[in-house]
């Protein structure tokens, strides 16, 4: 595992949050000038928030559960986009998490690469097939 990467997109993900907090603080200040809404309205979204929404990982395993089988990662990407609302959400970010995850659990990962950008389910429930 190469550490400077990981570093890499820590450090950018912290700023990612960083860059948020100051858009949504600008915002606040904006409408609060003109008097449209009280401070308590507004509340800024802490980091310890954003973190417990779950993981990419949660996320992509809450995802491929809702399809039923297997995902491309653009649609893994779109679905956690949207949950979170968040449509800047790399998608780099993402699969380095699933990729991690797939490397460092092995056989007890939670997700599979099944071929180039599709991720499914290791192991999804079965369905009930009727008696023949």
């Amino acid at each position: 595992m190469d550490n400077n990467k990981v570093k890499e997109l820590i450090a950018e993900l912290e700023s990612e949050v960083r860059s948020k907090v100051n858009a949504i603080s600008a915002l606040k200040a904006l409408l609060l000038e003109g008097g449209a809404v009280q401070q308590e309205a507004l509340p800024l979204i802490t980091p310890l928030e954003i973190a417990s929404m779950g993981s990419y990982v949660d996320m992509a395993v809450s995802a491929l559960e809702s399809r039923g089988g297997s995902m491309h990662i653009k649609q893994i990407v779109e679905y956690i986009r949207l949950h979170k609302h968040n449509p800047n959400i790399a998608r780099r970010s993402i699969e380095a998490s699933l990729l991690q995850h797939i490397k460092t659990k092995g056989d007890s990962s939670r997700v599979t690469k099944t071929s180039p950008g599709v991720y499914a389910l290791r192991r999804f429930p079965r369905r009930a097939e009727p008696a023949a």
